[in-house]
C-alpha cells in the first residue's frame, strides 16, 4: 500500500489515480507508462518483421514486373525494327515495280490502243493480268471498259467455240453460263452497283460497243440458255429483287429450269 500524494489516504500501489481527491499518483503512472511504452516496443518489433516481409515481397513482385516489361518492351522493339525494316524494303520494292510498270505503259500503250481499235480486248486482258500493270493501266484513258470486259463480259464468252460447233454444254458449263450472263445484266440494270460506276464512266464511242456486247449477252440468254423475256424478268426478280447478292445454289435453282 502507499499513501496518496494529495489527500494521504491508503491507496494500492498500481493505482494511477486517488479513488478519494481523484488526485494522479506521478510514479504508478509512470511504470504503467513504461508498461505500455515497452509492450508497444514489442508490438513494434513484430509489425517491422511483417512489414520488412511486405516490404521483400513487394520489391520481388515489382522486381518481375519490371523485368517482363523489359522483356516486352524488347520484344515490341525488334518487332518495330523489324517492321520498319521490311516496311523499308517492301517500299523501295513497290517503287521499283511501279517504276518498272510505268516504263511497261510508256513502251506498250501505242499498241494496246491499237488492240482498243480494233475491239481486240482479249490481248489486252492478257498482257495487263499482271496486278502491277493492271494498276498502272488505271490511267489509261479505256481502263473502263477494259474493266467491264475483264469482270463481267469476258466470262460471258468462255464457251462460245462449243456453242458456235454446236456441242452440247456440260451441267456445270451451263449453269456458268447461266449466271454469267444474269450477272452481266444486272451490272447494267443495278444503278447503285459499284461496276455501273464503270459503265457510267464510259464515252459515248464505249459505250456502244458496250451496246453491242449486251446484244450478245440477250442473244446467248435467248438462243442458249432458252430464257423468254417473261422468263429474263421472272428471273431477275428473283434473284435480285431484294436487294440481296444471290448464291450459286439459287443460279443453279434457276439454270436449272433450261438445261434439256
Amino acid at each position: 500500500m502507499i499513501r496518496c500524494n494529495n489527500c494521504g489516504a491508503d491507496i494500492e500501489e498500481t493505482q494511477t489515480q486517488c479513488p478519494y481527491c481523484h488526485a494522479m499518483q506521478y510514479e504508478a503512472s509512470e511504470k504503467e507508462y513504461m508498461n505500455h511504452l515497452y509492450k508497444m516496443n514489442d508490438t513494434m518489433d513484430g509489425l517491422d518483421e511483417n512489414a520488412n516481409r511486405y516490404i521483400r515481397n513487394r520489391i520481388i513482385c515489382h522486381a518481375v514486373i519490371t523485368l517482363a516489361a523489359v522483356a516486352a518492351a524488347l520484344l515490341v522493339g525488334t518487332a518495330w525494327g523489324y517492321t520498319k525494316y521490311r516496311s523499308y524494303y517492301n517500299s523501295a520494292s513497290e517503287r521499283r515495280e511501279i517504276a518498272e510498270g510505268m516504263a511497261w505503259y510508256d513502251e506498250n500503250v501505242p499498241q494496246i490502243n491499237e488492240a482498243y481499235e480494233q475491239g481486240n480486248f482479249a490481248d489486252i486482258s492478257e498482257v495487263t493480268a499482271d496486278s502491277y500493270k493492271n494498276k498502272i493501266l488505271q490511267q489509261w484513258k479505256h481502263y473502263n471498259i477494259l474493266y467491264i470486259y475483264k469482270y463481267a463480259y469476258s466470262d460471258t464468252l468462255r464457251y462460245d467455240d462449243k456453242i458456235a460447233q454446236g456441242t452440247p454444254l456440260e451441267s456445270y458449263e451451263f449453269e456458268n453460263l447461266y449466271r454469267s450472263c444474269m450477272e452481266y445484266m444486272n451490272m447494267l440494270e443495278d444503278t447503285d452497283g459499284y461496276m455501273y460506276r464503270y459503265y457510267k464512266s464510259c464515252d459515248a464511242q464505249e459505250k456502244e460497243i458496250i451496246s453491242t456486247w449486251t446484244q450478245h449477252v440477250k442473244a446467248v440468254l435467248t438462243d442458249t440458255i432458252g430464257q423468254s423475256e417473261a422468263d429474263y424478268a421472272a428471273d431477275y426478280q428473283a434473284l435480285y429483287g431484294n436487294g440481296d447478292v444471290s448464291n450459286y445454289n439459287m443460279f443453279r435453282e434457276k439454270a436449272q429450269k433450261y438445261e434439256k
